[in-house]
């Protein structure tokens, strides 16, 4: 009788300490002081609403939103403040002028989201839309003013195509309301940017 309760009190005494030797079981490295898991049962439980790897729960299409609109939206603000200074006709420096004030004002609103959200965003141009800036700072005048609208019919066109697919199949309902809020505006600049084409 003694012995039976004797085990049973062992067994008791290891079950208790568990926890602690099975949140490293996967590891290789055994830690029995270490702090139990969580009753979600995930390490990730732990981790403080807005963590950057919040990332990982959005959807394709949302995080293709997230990098394209982000980087995007820099770019358009830098070539806006180069047609501001190099272009030569009035038009393409007023369309530079509403590039900034526009794409600034959206890119304040889409950084308020994501870092609410806890979603990782660019925050440097991508090796392409540097090149691309790269290329227009050696032109002024004229040759400046083809190559920007060339650039900006290509992008916004690029541009209306994202926030209408995110606006209509998007996951996260934040950015699904910010695409949609947002695309009026962008219209509006490629029937803007088509015009000077054209001139």
């Amino acid at each position: 009788m003694k012995q039976t309760i004797t085990l049973a009190a062992g067994l008791a005494l290891l079950l208790s300490t568990a926890p602690g030797w099975a949140q490293n079981a996967g590891t290789g490295v055994v830690q029995p002081g270490a702090t139990p898991m969580t009753s979600a049962g995930s390490p990730e439980a732990t981790k403080p609403v807005g963590a950057p790897d919040a990332t990982a729960r959005l959807s394709r299409t949302d995080k293709t939103f997230v990098e394209k609109a982000s980087l995007g939206g820099m770019a358009e603000v830098q070539a806006g403040q180069l047609a501001q200074n190099q272009a030569q006709s009035a038009d393409v420096k007023a369309f530079g002028q509403h590039m900034v004030a526009d794409h600034t004002e959206a890119g304040q609103k889409l950084k308020s989201i994501v870092d609410a959200e806890g979603i990782s965003a660019p925050s440097d141009l991508d090796k392409i839309d540097q090149k691309q800036i790269d290329a227009l700072q050696q032109k002024s005048g004229a040759g400046f003013d083809k190559q920007y609208v060339k650039d900006q019919l290509a992008a916004h066109r690029k541009t209306v195509a994202l926030f209408q697919k995110e606006a209509s199949s998007g996951s996260d309902p934040q950015l699904k309301q910010f695409a949609s809020d947002t695309l009026p505006t962008l219209q509006h600049h490629l029937s803007d940017v088509e015009a000077l084409a054209k001139k």
